[in-house]
């Protein structure tokens, strides 16, 4: 019989630190070489150009136009939805049986929107937290009880 493979995501906005656990007594063990940085540029770098100008329905009164969302704000939502559509993937392929998701709570629910049904079926826990920097024996004292450790 095959053991069963949990996943342990841990992201932030613009890190992200993938674990595996195949179970009881197995321990964690890291996926992604540590911790995988995507650089964020500051808001001002992102979106450097004038806005755009429109003129108003009445009268001679033009104004810029405000962006719908910041920029950076943005780039962590499209880095949630590749890490939701990754593990969307992972889950077609049939590579855990269970998922353990903990991240900051905007970007959780980033997350958990993008996961498909089978990939969400699979999530045995969540946690607003970010767990990104914590060390080894810290994640298992986090998830003994979950992956019996």
């Amino acid at each position: 019989m095959q053991p069963t493979r949990t996943w342990i995501l841990l992201a932030d906005g613009a890190q992200v630190r993938l674990l595996r656990n195949l179970g009881p007594g197995k321990g964690l063990e890291e996926m992604s070489p540590g911790i995988v940085e995507v650089p964020h540029p500051p808001s001002r770098e992102i979106d450097s150009d004038k806005p755009g100008r429109v003129q108003d329905r009445v009268g001679p009164g033009r104004h810029a136009m405000e962006p719908h969302i910041e920029p950076h704000e943005k780039q962590k939502k499209d880095f949630a939805r590749q890490l939701a559509e990754s593990i969307n993937k992972a889950d077609n392929k049939g590579r855990f049986d269970r998922l353990i998701v903990a991240a900051p709570p905007k970007v959780l629910g980033e997350i958990r929107q993008k996961l498909s049904k089978g990939a969400h079926a699979k999530v045995l826990r969540e946690l607003d937290k970010d767990l990104i920097g914590s060390d080894h024996k810290q994640l298992a004292k986090q998830f003994a009880d979950d992956l019996l450790l």
